[in-house]
């Protein structure tokens, strides 16, 4: 069991867990693995492991990627190297499998820059499941719940969004592994053993965590846990950026038909024979 959706201090956008209360919290949550997260940045993945090993829990390391449509989930990355906001999905997707990641469609429903990641898209990438439950949000779960009722929950899973230790752990996803092994747990995220659990995170704790988020990064402009001023909005230090960025919003339907690929399409077959599930939560 592990909250599948954290970010710590060291990410470039807005997160705020300092390395020992992530794994604090992952102990006083009872669960068995410590995830380290953060968007577009693979910093403090060394210091999160460190601190796992000495608590006696297994660490698996993760990014969330922001792509110039939505934001993708992926487990297992060992570097990553690309700028934010400045890459379609397919390319993003390749690079994640080139890793053999386990990859996920973050917070379906929720369009942080220019896009919601509908059924139709999702059949077109190449991708293992959906965050079906992001806890800090109850609206767009909603939404996702009712566009996704037929998915597999098998390749559904479930995190808080956590920037602050408020919202830790109210969600959370269990995956059917014995193994402490990160390549283990990867590899059954990739064949369906994943289940989505947990609440959501109340109304008032999203409004403190928030607020807490708006005056570090918008009035104080933090400073990141490597002792750098970070300006929050694409500050990726030595990252490969395209030539040219596509405009937001570029990404189309029949664009996205492109980055089909026949092994990304088996077990979506299964959509359509899974009866629907609601209301789980």
């Amino acid at each position: 069991m592990f909250d599948c959706h954290v970010h710590t201090c060291y990410d470039l956008h807005d997160g705020h867990i300092m390395p020992a209360e992530l794994v604090s919290l992952a102990r006083n949550h009872r669960f068995n693995w410590v995830l380290a997260m953060n968007h577009d940045t693979m910093r403090g993945l060394f210091k999160v492991r460190k601190l796992s090993k000495e608590a006696g829990l297994p660490c698996i390391t993760g990014i969330e990627a922001s792509t110039i449509y939505n934001h993708i989930l992926a487990y297992g990355v060992q570097e990553w190297p690309y700028r934010d906001y400045s890459w379609e999905p397919g390319v993003v997707i390749d690079h994640l499998r080139d890793q053999d990641c386990a990859i996920f469609l973050a917070h379906p429903c929720n369009n942080p820059w220019n896009g919601h990641w509908t059924p139709e898209i999702a059949r077109r990438l190449d991708i293992d499941g959906i965050e079906w439950n992001n806890a800090s949000n109850s609206v767009l779960n909603r939404k996702t719940a009712k566009l996704f009722a037929t998915f597999p929950r098998g390749r559904c899973i479930a995190g808080t969004d956590a920037h602050t230790p408020l919202t830790y752990g109210h969600a959370y996803t269990q995956v059917a592994t014995a193994s402490t092994d990160p390549d283990d747990l990867v590899a059954a995220m990739k064949k369906g053993k994943c289940a989505p659990c947990g609440r959501y995170v109340p109304l008032v704790l999203v409004g403190v965590e928030q607020l807490s988020i708006a005056i570090k990064n918008k009035i104080i402009c933090r400073m990141d846990a490597e002792g750098t001023w970070v300006n929050t909005i694409e500050q990726v230090p030595g990252s490969i950026a395209p030539e040219v960025f596509p405009p937001a919003n570029a990404l189309t339907h029949h664009e996205l038909k492109a980055f089909t690929k026949p092994a990304a399409m088996t077990w979506k077959r299964a959509i359509l024979e899974t009866p629907p599930r609601l209301g789980y939560w």
